[in-house]
């Protein structure tokens, strides 16, 4: 996200190459445990990643959920496809 922009779609690859061309760390969210990057006044990354996918898969087969949708694959990171196995 930048500000007064829309949100913009990038890849698992492309969010890594942002914050580390920027010097702004990959950090995990305490409250949602998803990777985020911000640089103030310039943008804002929440990323998907293979741990918080898996965690997602425990809690939802945990809550009996069998079956779930994928969006936007072929973006994601490596480690996410073999969090759903």
């Amino acid at each position: 996200w930048r500000p007064n922009r829309p949100a913009e779609i990038v890849s698992f690859v492309e969010a890594r190459r942002i914050a580390a061309g920027s010097g702004v760390p990959l950090v995990r969210d305490a409250r949602t445990s998803t990777l985020r990057a911000v640089k103030p006044g310039a943008w804002e990354l929440w990323v998907t990643d293979g741990t918080l996918l898996s965690s997602l898969v425990r809690q939802t087969e945990a809550a009996g959920v069998r079956r779930v949708a994928l969006w936007r694959l072929g973006q994601e990171d490596p480690a996410a496809l073999r969090a759903l196995r």
